[in-house]
């Protein structure tokens, strides 16, 4: 036998094939009972020692590093050396070693080096330093040493697998169908011994053994929980329990809270977690006191009343029936998990307090696996055979062959390829829509759940270890009669790739805490770009040794609650003695939840989340908490049941007392985990016991679930378990029924002791949107994402008007860069930092005429005034003028006179310079050059002067025509929605309908509207039928978009508009025409006009005596002035 000691995972990233569990089956079926991986880090080190330990494999731990410019690898022979290589691993940053790093963390390790320099040079440090060689040619070059060794460098398992191996190198260096690659990767896979003994001698082979039995490493099982400081953690524990509780219930602490938090605080103690709760109410009695919001809860903690009376949460867990075992259950061998929300940009400020508090040595961030998944896997498998399709292609061309040809050919097999993938990724969907159906007992046209509708739909609360997705579902693709002969060959590379660790990154909220120095428990790295360290394993790996792992969230929300709370200055959300009536007002049910006016309020933004609330109308904070808890893949099945139950009580049945003292809350829907719990302890379970069941269901343990069946229907002696027919006086199929029922909802139900945390949220930001509608939206738009926007904006606009605010166009006179209100608090400003792609600026100078503010605003950049003009920021062009501008006028000015307007600037600058240094010039050549130079800048001046006056002339002399599609257009794609339109509202107010109609039943609504916006030609999917997107806004400046076989030939207008928007909408009837126009002119252009009948005299309504005179110009230059000189142009009078 021997020990293969150069085995590279997939932790090497994207350089090797080999996964662990792969691995470990690979050694079982050659009988190795020994070996080593040597990756480049030690990612893989806590899974690998684990499966390896769970198969009766010795785990040998070793590191891959570069020592000048070579390869050297080192392995652990102990736990210290262990820790040498994570002090080895932690300095390099992809750096070689130094020989002092090597001499300092030389302890309990084994060296082999590839060639002699190397081995010289460190023969002195180690006192196991062995050469390694992979054949008997490559031994007879060394004649310095006997201690030579067996190595061969493993990238895979089988000698087969080499041919996939270089798509992992593409997805590596990034490298497409137009890079050469190299298909030769062969010998790299895992020996066998009857391939081994045929490369090199048995001294080789056994010091393979020899090198096996020399490393040992062994973790101490043991807790490295920090200690708080105080002498007596337990003692302080009850005590600051026992008065927090107090001071929550103003002194009237009765028997039933006494006992709970008794009992809570034993089984704290008995786990020795005392610690534990101290440093996290710590912590976030530090965010509390720095004005940091924290959260109400998050996950299961919300069910201790422990938590509660130590103020890291804020829900009464008696008040709402909340279970302290699904949080710590002494039965549950694991470690608490407080997770803890705070407002956004200030959680780095508890980083920061724990660092300094417990040592920044023993504080340090958790490291990400990213998975390739099986859509990516197919997708650059598909890549990968256009690559390998177009090298062959490039081996048998002729000189003939154009270049032009050749770049055709690469087009042609690229968009093959790709659409191969994407046919296999549409039929992966397809597949797991039919598996969702089946598991359901749903036919796929009765699934109408859409995965994409539950993006804003929270979690339960835990944060949970990264998982690879891998349930064999390429595999089994290989079966489909629907995949193509391409297809099947995609997929089978796709298989070697599917769930590869490709990329490592670092958890955005996790944080390690330990007792003791990190660096001599597990490895770690330093992140030099975010300048901090993380660990090389999970959050699941470093509690497993022992290590405390605390989460700090970012929630949006908070933040938006933050700064509304400090504009208004609303002390109710903060004063606890009130908190319940802010959390059941009825006003609050009414205008928002059963309204579904929910944009923005937590959890509740969704449309079916918002059709769910229309029908269910929620009066009280328990229907919230449901809501939250219903609203999900599985439960979702049981909201009809749940409304039902709601509005029709009486008709409920409940099978025994037992049960409906458990299900009465929810109108006997099984609704939340912590109901299974209590059903299974009802028949005689602990609490300990029934939430061991409770996650078994939630895992689909299979195996563990049906092993209680009986024990649930029959009852079980030994463990004190009644079972259902004795306690329920249920029948034999009543309780299978009620097992069955269990197990399927099991499976997604949810923690009710995050609902009821994250509804406190919800009731929170529905209390701003109530009583603090203007800065609820002007702080909720400000924070909403930009990928939402696009979505979402038009949305949010629509439902400011139910609550009859108006938001603005963005305005230069007012200058701001966020959304803001106005000072009469009516409307809401957009934001010009809000503009898509618009660049941050600033407005040295307010006014909405294009010229004053390019010449005062030197500083933005031509794209911004561009995007500015777009969106019709301008109402003038030019200076006392008072014609409207338009927007394409104004990009057209910009574009003609923006730059010669700065170069103006710069020559004014050195007009005043040159007007001060001339006169005490001592230099008379010097002086008669200046002068010279300061009369080419005045004549360049000039000719910029000039180019203006002839643009003035110009325009004026010229009709123009603003096309308000144009600019709607351009605000729909720049602001996310079209804002200026409703300015025409008035030329609707007769239409005798508008959008609402759009509810009833109808298949057609005749209804008044307004042409904003058209899209470009699109063409339906199933006929490739051509039809445009346009916007329609009604009389209430309500803005929908719906589709239209042509282009309407009528902007205003009465239109038949099906309910079903995917159905094309047809013109009926033109509304009437009113010319309110009114064009300003000059007196000679009028009489033209008047003469050549290009007017009527009839449609004169008046002289604006201010715009007579002549078209003679003036140019005012005033260069005594500090701001780069301005130039004001006017008529003269």
């Amino acid at each position: 036998m021997y020990s293969p000691l150069y085995i590279k995972t997939e932790y090497s990233l994207l350089s090797s094939l080999i996964k662990i569990d792969d691995l470990i089956l690979k050694c079982k079926t050659c009988n190795i009972n020994s070996l080593a991986i040597c990756d480049d880090n030690l990612f893989g080190t806590m899974e690998f020692i684990k499966k390896c330990n769970k198969n009766n494999i010795k785990p040998i731990i070793g590191l891959d590093i570069k020592y000048l410019s070579s390869n050297i690898l080192l392995y652990a022979k102990n736990i210290n050396g262990y820790h040498n290589l994570i002090k080895l691993e932690g300095i390099k940053e992809g750096n070689d070693v130094t020989f002092d790093d090597l001499n300092k963390y030389n302890n309990d390790l084994i060296c082999i080096c590839f060639n002699e320099e190397i081995y010289m040079n460190l023969r002195n440090i180690y006192n196991d330093i062995y050469v390694g060689i992979n054949s008997l040619n490559e031994k007879n070059n060394i004649n310095y040493t006997k201690n030579i060794v067996f190595v061969n460098k493993t990238l895979y398992l089988e000698r087969y697998e080499y041919k996939y191996l270089p798509y992992i190198f593409m997805i590596r260096d990034g490298k497409t169908i137009n890079d050469g690659i190299s298909f030769i990767y062969q010998n790299k896979h895992l020996f066998t011994y009857d391939e081994v003994i045929n490369k090199v001698g048995i001294d080789e082979i056994n010091n393979t053994l020899k090198i096996a039995n020399m490393c040992n490493i062994k973790f101490e099982n043991k807790l490295y929980m920090p200690k708080y400081d105080t002498s007596n953690s337990k003692e302080f524990l009850i005590n600051l329990a026992n008065k927090g509780l107090n001071k929550r219930l103003n002194g009237n602490v009765s028997s039933l809270y006494k006992e709970r938090l008794n009992h809570e605080l034993d089984v704290i103690i008995k786990m020795h977690f005392e610690d534990y709760f101290l440093v996290v109410y710590d912590y976030i009695k530090f965010a509390k006191q720095n004005n940091i919001l924290v959260g109400p809860g998050r996950g299961s903690a919300a069910g201790s009343l422990v938590c509660y009376s130590l103020g890291i949460t804020d829900v009464d867990p008696l008040k709402y029936n909340l279970l302290f075992e699904r949080f710590l259950n002494p039965e549950r061998k694991s470690m608490p998990d407080i997770d803890s929300d705070f407002s956004l940009d200030i959680r780095e400020k508890c980083f920061e307090y724990c660092s300094k508090k417990y040592g920044a040595n023993n504080t340090c961030r958790i490291m990400t696996k990213t998975y390739q998944n099986s859509k990516g896997a197919v997708r650059l498998a598909g890549r990968y055979l256009g690559s390998k399709e177009y090298f062959h292609y490039e081996d048998n061309l002729t000189s003939l062959i154009l270049p032009s040809e050749r770049t055709a050919q690469k087009e042609i097999i690229k968009k093959k390829w790709n659409k191969v993938g994407d046919g296999i990724c549409k039929l992966i969907d397809e597949r797991e829509k039919e598996r969702y159906a089946k598991e359901n007992n749903k036919s796929e046209e009765q699934n109408e759940i859409n995965p994409t509708d539950f993006s804003e739909i929270i979690d339960d609360g835990e944060i949970k270890e990264e998982e690879v997705i891998d349930d064999g579902s390429l595999q089994s693709l290989l079966n489909d009669s629907r995949l193509t002969e391409e297809g099947k060959e995609c997929v089978k590379i796709a298989c070697y790739i599917n769930g590869i660790h490709t990329v490592k990154g670092e958890h955005a909220c996790g944080n390690i805490i330990s007792k003791d120095d990190l660096s001599t428990i597990i490895p770690i790295m330093y992140n030099s770009k975010l300048e901090n360290f993380s660990t090389q394993c999970t959050m699941a790996q470093a509690e497993s040794l022992g290590l405390l792992k605390m989460d700090f969230l970012n929630l949006k929300n908070l933040t938006i609650i933050t700064e509304i709370l400090k504009e208004t200055d609303d002390p109710n959300l903060q004063d606890y003695s009130i908190r319940d009536e802010v959390l059941n007002d009825p006003l609050i049910f009414k205008d928002i939840y059963c309204s579904g006016k929910t944009l923005g309020v937590f959890q509740f933004e969704s449309p079916g989340m918002t059709k769910m609330l229309k029908e269910l109308q929620p009066d009280c904070f328990e229907d919230i908490i449901a809501a939250i808890s219903l609203y999900r893949p599985g439960p979702m099945d049981f909201i009809p049941q749940y409304i039902e139950g709601k509005h029709h009580p009486e008709k409920v049945i409940y099978k025994c007392d037992a049960l409906k003292e458990i299900l009465s809350p929810t109108y006997g829907t099984i609704v939340y985990q912590e109901q299974v719990m209590q059903i299974f302890q009802a028949v005689g379970y602990t609490l300990g016991g029934a939430d061991a069941i409770r996650k078994a269901m939630g895992k689909k343990h299979e195996e563990e679930i049906e092993a209680e069946r009986n024990n649930f229907i029959y009852g079980n002696v030994e463990r004190n378990i009644n079972g259902a027919i004795k306690d329920f006086g249920m029948t034999e199929a009543e309780a299978t029924e009620l097992f069955d029922v269990m197990k399927k909802f099991g499976r997604y139900a949810f923690n009710k002791s995050h609902a009821t945390a994250y509804a406190m949220v919800s009731l929170f930001t529905a209390y701003l949107k109530k009583y603090h509608t203007l800065e609820f939206y002007k702080y909720t738009l400000r924070r909403l994402p930009t990928d939402k926007r696009n979505k979402q904006m038009s949305k949010y606009i629509n439902e400011m008007r139910e609550f009859g605010i108006e938001m603005k166009a963005p305005s230069l006179l007012q200058g701001n860069m966020e959304f803001e209100i106005d000072k009469n608090k009516k409307y809401i400003y957009f934001g010009f930092s809000d503009i898509k792609d618009m660049s941050v600026f600033n407005i040295e100078y307010k006014t909405d005429c294009l010229q004053e503010f390019v010449q005062k605003n030197l500083n933005v950049s031509k794209s911004t005034l561009l995007t500015l003009a777009k969106i019709g920021c301008f109402k003038t062009i030019w200076i006392n003028d008072t014609e409207e501008a338009d927007c394409i006028s104004s990009e057209e000015w910009i574009n003609k006179y923006k730059d010669n307007i700065d170069k103006m600037a710069g020559y004014l600058n050195s007009l005043k310079s040159l007007k001060i240094e001339i006169p005490i010039m001592d230099d008379e050549k010097l002086k008669e050059k200046s002068k010279k130079d300061y009369i080419k800048i005045q004549n360049k001046c000039n000719e910029i002067l000039s180019d203006l006056s002839e643009g003035y002339k110009e325009y004026h002399n010229s009709e123009h025509k603003n096309n308000d599609l144009i600019q709607y257009s351009n605000e729909k794609k720049l602001c996310y929605s079209v804002l200026s339109a409703k300015e025409k509202i008035g030329e609707l107010k007769d239409c005798p309908s508008d959008f609402s109609l759009l509810n009833n039943d109808k298949n057609i609504n005749y209804i008044g509207a307004m042409v904003v916006g058209i899209s470009e030609e699109k063409k339906t999917k199933s006929s490739n039928k051509p039809y445009r997107n346009v916007d329609l806004m009604d009389k209430n400046g309500v803005i929908i978009t719906r589709r239209f076989e042509t282009i309407p030939q009528m902007l205003k207008g009465i239109y038949s508009i099906p309910s079903q928007w995917a159905f094309n909408c047809k013109e009926v009837k033109e509304l009437p025409k009113k010319n309110n126009t009114i064009k300003m002119k000059t007196f000679q252009n009028t009489i033209n006009d008047l003469i050549s009948s290009k007017i009527d005299i009839k449609n004169i309504q008046g002289i604006n005596n201010n715009k007579m005179g002549s078209n003679k110009m003036l140019f005012m230059i005033d260069e005594n002035k500090d701001d780069k000189g301005e130039i004001e142009i006017c008529e003269e009078r």
